[in-house]
């Protein structure tokens, strides 16, 4: 979710809650050390912010001007960390430079502070951690949490797990809380799958299999629903591989290792070894038909980016 993580995980303090919150970093782990998605989502971002919304660029390289950034299921800091840290080396200065940061996980927000000295050395004056404002520990969607109001704010791949994306209204809210934080002539950004990736293809079958009643979340259905309650948005896509030679042995068959079982499982959102025989030969036999459309032992992310403009309309 960046980094994001499913509501509730880490919130409890049970051995069964803290093996969760284990087994989930670990997927998120394997699959971020197999993927350049934070790194074009990233290369996007800057893009889009340079030339699309009038004079917010401009804003955020004047160190004289306020800036403010909100992170939704900031996590550990995946994109989040490497995106301040460009944003501050345009602004060449922390003065009026805040970020706001959210995620359910108290264990997130201690991998992203840990993370977050990294990039502090990174500037000799100590750039970031002046600037971290706050880390509220929340699930987005609880009534209690108020997002602070930001320049910019971004919500990358968290919105899996908030509320409940087989409810319209869920959806509605979650999506008018997230623009209603965007300040005035400020921008935002949700990026979600789109029904063209690999990895909807495969969460869409794995939920055939095993849950009929379920339907997977598409960038078009939010940006439908964000259509409906009168959120100006703009769609393009960002495209990424992940490399799955780990789920394939010497001999080219398929055979996935541990990692390659990491990978998967954090996929699917769904235990690998725990799958039930038919439902492993089915995602195996998709997965191979894939590869071979992809000419190669990757799959294809792409991504719907969902960028909200409040710019104000020259009169």
């Amino acid at each position: 979710m960046t980094g994001a993580t499913p509501p509730n995980e880490g919130l409890g303090q049970s051995d069964a809650e803290q093996a969760a919150f284990r087994q989930h970093s670990e997927r998120f782990g394997a699959f971020l050390a197999n993927t350049n998605q934070k790194v074009r989502t990233q290369e996007a971002i800057l893009e889009w912010l340079k030339d699309f919304p009038p004079g917010l660029w401009q804003r955020l390289q004047d160190p004289t001007v306020p800036f403010s950034v909100l992170y939704v299921g900031a996590g550990n800091g995946g994109i989040e960390l490497p995106l301040t840290g460009r944003f501050l080396q345009a602004r060449d200065s922390y003065a009026n430079f805040e970020v706001h940061c959210e995620d359910p996980s108290a264990e997130m927000e201690a991998q992203f502070r840990e993370a977050l000295q990294a990039v502090e050395r990174s500037f000799p004056d100590s750039l970031v951690s002046p600037r971290l404002v706050d880390y509220a520990v929340i699930p987005f969607e609880d009534p209690a949490y108020i997002p602070p109001e930001a320049d910019f704010a971004l919500a990358s791949h968290v919105w899996y797990y908030i509320g409940n994306h087989n409810d319209r209204k869920s959806i509605e809210d979650s999506l008018l809380k997230f623009a209603r934080a965007i300040k005035s002539d400020g921008a935002g950004l949700i990026t979600v799958q789109s029904q063209a990736s690999d990895r909807f293809k495969l969460r869409s079958l794995y939920l055939e299999l095993t849950d009929p009643s379920e339907t997977e979340l598409s960038g078009a259905e939010l940006s439908q629903t964000a259509t409906l309650v009168d959120i100006r948005h703009n769609l393009s896509t960002i495209t990424s591989e992940v490399n799955l030679s780990s789920c394939f042995d010497q001999n080219g068959d398929f055979n996935p290792n541990d990692e390659g079982k990491l990978i998967l499982s954090f996929i699917l959102r769904a235990d690998w070894d725990g799958l039930d025989p038919g439902v492993q030969a089915a995602v195996s036999a998709k997965i191979l038909r894939l590869c071979y459309v992809n000419a190669g032992q990757h799959l294809k992310f792409i991504d719907s980016a969902i960028w909200i403009s409040k710019i104000a309309e020259p009169e």
